[in-house]
């Protein structure tokens, strides 16, 4: 059995239970409560999170009784250890201690609107990662402290089942923050007013998406860059914009029907029903029809797939926990061909191909709306589908769910995802696939492109189809607006909840 200490927590405290359950079984975990005392401001904002570290003391043993162990230590360099122990430690992107006082508050509903955590391993060359998950930070105090507690015990327990088969460089030594109560109070007050300000913003304005098809290509954007590049879509040049007929709806997710250049497949919602569905549009004379896929649930996001003269569909009918593959036809209804997964909450499904096994590429959200990368993989589209042992095999608010088709660059697959650190659909963002096998997932963010300020549709972008030549692209964009049967249906929400 794997003998783990975790110093600087009570044991009978939430955040050691959070850590505890997350582990499982076949771990033996120690929790040793902390020698310092901690700033009563610190401990009165984290009690009633998970984070809350405090409880019954335990007393911390000598060192040398570590000797062998794993210590997750949680404030680093308090204690010196025996050569033969592994020091663990959670940080941010500066490699301060995340759970050390107010580190997080500068991030707390604040652009850019997300909080990094690192699980690292001491090293002689440095601090290495063995992994790492980026959380949104546009929820309340409360809910941001409790994801921090629940997002270090995931890397843990991903750690334990499977570590890492190579440790990159964290790049930054370990520090402490200085524990400035008064500015820690100033972030704090300026995040709850722009969590106020959003809030008002959501209740009373409603999305409404457009979709957009332009004709530049996107590989000449992505490059091999260390950093992600930052564009606006102004860069994909001229785009020509199509919104749905009334203004009780609106169009996203649109894809290319492969084989007809001028049919598209939409997700056209309804603010009277509260539901999506798969529309097909013909971009010359502006006809539209629904598919029948026998669904009664919200639908989204009709994924296409063209392979040996069919024509495939995915949709995203997560609601329903049960995804399936279509074959579509020209002049008739879908059929099924197979069930993918039961029992599932996936949004996006997206599929493509990669060492020789198709995958599919989707968000859980079992696991979070947003912020997670989860995979299935077959020999053949009829199936069996396997989950990845892995999964999620990425934590990331800013570049993990799917977010569009796959291309081609140069022999390398880019794969599109949405950035919805500054909220849902806010941008997209090109990631470059490493490697993509059973054992192991990686990837890498190259391009962010966000929306067009100046544009009729500037406050977000979240699918990108490219064509399959390669030279036409769809997008959707997102733009702010009042709308009456959106906000009563907010308003009878409300009252429903409060009754």
């Amino acid at each position: 059995m794997q003998q783990c200490v975790l110093r600087g927590i009570a044991p009978d405290s939430p955040f050691c239970k959070t850590i505890g359950s997350a582990l499982g079984t076949g771990i033996a975990l120690t929790c040793l409560a902390p020698e310092a005392p901690s700033p009563i401001l610190w401990q009165y904002i984290v009690a009633g999170t998970k984070l809350n570290w405090r409880g019954s003391a335990a007393p911390d043993p000598d060192p040398e009784s570590h000797r062998g162990e794993i210590v997750i230590d949680l404030f680093p360099g308090s204690i010196a250890l025996p050569a033969a122990t592994r020091r663990w430690w959670f940080a941010n992107e500066r490699g301060e201690p995340v759970l050390a006082p107010f580190v997080w508050a500068g991030s707390f509903y604040t652009e850019p609107y997300y909080f990094s955590v690192y699980l690292l391993e001491d090293s002689p060359d440095g601090p290495l990662i063995l992994g790492e998950a980026h959380l949104t930070s546009r929820r309340s105090l409360a809910e941001l402290l409790s994801a921090v507690a629940e997002t270090c015990a995931a890397l843990l327990s991903d750690a334990f089942r499977h570590p890492p088969d190579e440790r990159r460089p964290h790049g930054v030594t370990d520090s402490v923050r200085p524990q400035d109560a008064m500015g820690a109070v100033c972030q704090m007050l300026r995040g709850a007013v722009n969590r106020r300000y959003a809030r008002w913003r959501d209740r009373l304005l409603a999305e409404d998406w457009a979709i957009g098809q332009g004709s530049a290509s996107l590989t000449g954007l992505v490059t091999k860059s260390k950093e992600p590049r930052a564009v606006d879509a102004s860069i994909l040049g001229p785009i020509s914009w199509r919104a749905a007929d009334s203004p009780q709806r609106y169009l996203a997710d649109p894809f290319f029907w492969p084989g007809l250049p001028d049919r598209r497949l939409v997700e056209e919602f309804s603010y009277e029903t509260g539901l999506g569905r798969i529309v097909a549009l013909d971009a010359t004379d502006g006809r539209a029809y629904a598919l029948d896929l026998g669904f009664d649930c919200h639908l989204s996001y009709p994924f296409t797939w063209s392979e040996a003269g069919d024509v495939f569909m995915i949709p995203e009918s997560g609601a329903s926990r049960i995804t399936r593959l279509f074959r579509l036809h020209r002049d008739r209804q879908p059929d099924v061909v197979c069930t993918i997964a039961e029992d599932m909450a996936i949004a996006d499904p997206t599929l493509f191909r990669y060492g020789g096994l198709y995958w599919i590429a989707f968000t859980d959200t079992d696991l979070g709306v947003h912020d997670n990368l989860c995979m299935l993989y077959s020999e053949t589209l009829s199936g069996p589908w396997r989950v990845h042992a892995g999964n999620p095999v990425k934590r990331d608010v800013r570049s993990a769910r799917p977010g569009g088709t796959p291309f081609s660059h140069e022999g390398e697959l880019y794969r599109p995802a949405q950035d919805c650190a500054a909220g849902y659909g806010a941008a997209l963002a090109i990631n470059r696939i490493i490697r993509c096998d059973p054992a192991g997932y990686r990837e890498e963010t190259c391009l962010v492109i966000r929306p067009d300020p100046s544009g009729p549709y500037p406050d977000g972008l979240h699918t990108l189809s490219v064509g399959e030549d390669g030279m036409a692209f769809l997008i959707d964009g997102k733009r702010y607006r009042t709308n009456s049967a959106a906000l009563m249906k907010k308003l009878k929400s409300r009252l429903l909840r409060s009754r």
